[in-house]
């Protein structure tokens, strides 16, 4: 097995606030977000042509006796347009004063201070936006309408959201229209959104709750200055007096970070393997303190004096790499030929442990004796609550009275690594709930005129003897359908997108169909229930109404 040294990074240092020199970083975000929007924009624009096209029909014979007059094409367009433009100037005006309630909401989420500043820049901006949402939107039921012969407008034998030619009536009309089309689109787009939330949400569970080798809880790191790294001995003794104190330790690096490694070299090492090892210092109660399993030898003991100078513990990914049956008294040396030469025996091999996140693989590591590091972990006893804290960090504070006293869980310094993806989670979640919602008021407006114009045929229906749950199936029939359709659609981009996703973790969960099932049953139900709502007053309502409804 072979590991080559890492890429290099170069970034302008303008680019460094969003960008991160190993890739990703806030800029993240900032795809994340226009994306979604997006997506959000596209099912609103959606649902604008579907609401204007499923309503038009009251606008037909309007329509039809301005052709008659003699209003050209042109004019009907540039009417449909302009009523579009001002319903979406309308919209922006709503939607920069719910910006401003939420902005103070989504500067918490990210750990931000974003301000929406209005210049002429700005204001030009967000009204070309407007106003190319209103053309998108308006175009095509402007197109639509303004394209039928005032004939057939007068007599209303033109199906408004069909996908036909302007000489086609009523009677001629497909099954699968404009109408079901955009609906379908919809939902496929929150379906993916859906399998995202869910996708994510188990991925970060399963981050936070892998064996990562070590014991991450009630563990306190207190980042040393050079007043209590120099009486660290004195610390030491004086905690582990305390009753809420288990047991304390000292490494140089932090326990998640590479901040020494070099090419090991060792007798019988092939020319040709060429890999870099991490290095850290630590005391002798380090795999007590952190809980680490000893797989073969021992951690380093100060009953062994020869420890302290010419230890060394590897894991078991670099008994691997190294390709050694037997580590145990083998020597191992970093630095070599140079003043920092780093000579000694590998005395132990532990069970290997995350230093870093789930993003990374495990890489071949060592460990050796250092009197006293830079970090110190105290390993609290269960159950200590904050306030039993106070007489620890106040012993710290007496002893290096000159020092800030830095100091933090373990737990949560690790959860921070997966800080970006728990608020990619919020981020997928509070959107899908916003596109399901839209779609939902889509839904709702677009399946109350589709019963009005049902309301006789119901009536009929329950004269001949049909029962309340069978309408109720006849009028969700079509929407399942599309549902179902959506399904077949979503499930192939979903997968594509979180597979893609996943690929960022060395360890990650797998993609399991349950998943994209529970996606699409919830679509399903979301549909139901929004379309039950009304058919369930049309059929339960007296059928002599809805045979005199006109």
């Amino acid at each position: 097995m072979q590991i080559s040294a890492g890429p290099l990074y170069i970034k302008p240092l303008t680019s460094c606030h969003l960008h991160d020199p190993q890739g990703g970083g806030r800029i993240q975000y900032v795809y994340i977000l226009s994306v979604v929007a997006l997506l959000i924009l596209i099912i609103a624009a959606f649902n604008t042509v579907n609401l204007t096209m499923a309503s038009s029909d009251k606008r037909i014979k309007e329509i039809g006796v301005r052709k008659a007059f003699g209003s050209g094409k042109k004019l009907l367009i540039i009417q449909f347009l302009l009523e579009a433009q001002f319903v979406a100037l309308i919209s922006l005006s709503i939607g920069l004063i719910i910006v401003e309630l939420v902005l103070p909401y989504v500067n918490n989420l990210l750990h931000v201070s974003l301000n929406l500043s209005y210049n002429i820049e700005s204001i030009l901006a967000m009204v070309g936006f407007a106003v190319l949402t209103g053309l998108i939107s308006g175009f095509y039921p402007a197109y639509f309408l303004s394209s039928i012969k005032s004939i057939d407008l007068i007599r209303k034998s033109i199906h408004p959201s069909a996908l036909l030619k302007k000489h086609q009536s009523f009677r001629k009309v497909n099954k699968f229209n404009l109408k079901s089309a955009l609906v379908v689109f919809q939902f496929a787009l929150a379906m993916v959104l859906m399998v995202g939330i869910i996708v994510i949400s188990k991925q970060v569970h399963y981050m936070k709750q892998k064996d990562l080798g070590f014991k991450k809880e009630d563990v306190l790191v207190v980042h040393m200055h050079d007043e209590l790294k120099g009486n660290y001995e004195v610390a030491k003794n004086q905690l582990m007096q305390m009753h809420e104190i288990a047991s304390v330790s000292t490494s140089r690096s932090p326990l998640t970070a590479w901040e020494m490694s070099d090419m090991p070299d060792w007798d019988g090492k092939p020319t040709e393997l060429v890999f870099d090892m991490g290095i850290n210092l630590v005391d002798y109660d380090f795999d007590e303190t952190l809980g680490l399993e000893i797989l073969s030898g021992r951690f380093l003991d100060k009953e062994f004096a020869k420890d302290a100078m010419d230890g060394f513990v590897i894991n078991e990914t670099a008994v691997k790499i190294m390709n050694m049956e037997e580590p145990i008294g083998k020597r191992l040396t970093f630095f070599k030929g140079t003043q920092s030469e780093l000579d000694g025996e590998i005395i132990g091999v532990i069970k290997d442990m995350h230093t870093e996140s789930l993003h990374s693989e495990i890489k071949p590591f060592a460990y050796m004796y250092a009197k006293a590091g830079s970090y110190m972990y105290i390993k609290l006893n269960p159950n200590t609550n904050p306030e039993k804290l106070k007489p620890v960090i106040a012993q710290l504070e007496k002893i290096a009275p000159n020092d800030p006293i830095e100091y933090s869980y373990l737990e949560d310094t690790l959860n921070s690594l997966y800080a970006s993806e728990e608020t990619t989670e919020k981020l997928i979640g509070y959107s899908s709930l916003i596109a399901i919602l839209i779609s939902c008021l889509g839904l709702l407006g677009l399946s109350y005129y589709s019963l009005q114009k049902r309301i006789k045929e119901i009536g009929i229906r329950k004269v001949n003897g049909a029962s309340i749950t069978q309408i109720l199936v006849l009028l969700n029939k079509d929407f399942v359908i599309w549902v179902g359709i959506a399904f077949v659609i979503a499930t192939p981009i979903a997968w594509k997108v979180m597979h893609n996703w996943l690929l960022k973790f060395n360890y990650r969960i797998d993609l399991s169909w349950w998943i994209f099932i529970l996606a699409g049953v919830m679509a399903l139900m979301v549909a139901l229930i929004t379309v039950t709502l009304q058919a369930y007053k049309v059929a339960s309502g007296n059928p002599v109404e809805a045979l005199r409804y006109e």
